[in-house]
């Protein structure tokens, strides 16, 4: 966390720690306020570091963590391009944003797939096996830094920029 703080406070955001109470204890979350924003258009961007038994999580969750870091740290410098996307299915409804969506708060996400099979034009999009898992390690021990395929991380960390330079913009 300390690292992720001192990047963006490099960067020129304001940023604050902020102490909660979850089902894994007390713990911190990191808060990043642009300055020069309007303070009546509010848009949040999050991610979460965290693992379970199964896996330590690296793919799942750490590999987005650093995606939105990278695009935070990119957007207080330069705007970003469009990349090519395809609509997220699995990330609606799961525990990441449910409560803000449940409390009104439009919500979005970007997911690369976890557990869901690859069909064979998503194979010829993104590399892989049509058939098989989009992430076999998903939630397993295999989810380390070895288990993070390159283009689409570079893929969803460009979607994100994208998506947030556009509602942050229109």
């Amino acid at each position: 966390m300390s690292y992720v703080e001192g990047k963006l406070r490099a960067a020129g955001y304001t940023v604050t720690r902020q102490t909660c109470t979850s089902r894994a204890g007390r713990t911190q979350n990191l808060i990043a306020e642009w300055p020069k924003g309007d303070a009546n258009r509010v848009l949040m961007l999050g991610a979460h570091l965290d693992s379970m038994s199964a896996g330590p999580g690296i793919s799942d969750n750490g590999s987005g963590s650093a995606s939105i870091l990278e695009v935070a740290l990119t957007l207080a410098h330069r705007p970003g391009d469009g990349p090519a996307r395809e609509g997220d299915r699995e990330g609606d409804g799961r525990s990441d944003h449910a409560s803000f969506k449940s409390a009104g708060i439009p919500v979005g996400s970007l997911a690369t797939g976890a557990g869901d099979v690859k069909t064979a034009a998503q194979q010829r999009k993104w590399g892989g096996t049509a058939g098989a898992a989009f992430d076999n390690c998903y939630h397993r021990a295999c989810d380390t830094v070895a288990n993070i395929p390159d283009a689409p991380l570079e893929r969803n960390s460009d979607a994100i920029g994208y998506a947030v330079w556009q509602l942050a913009t229109t």
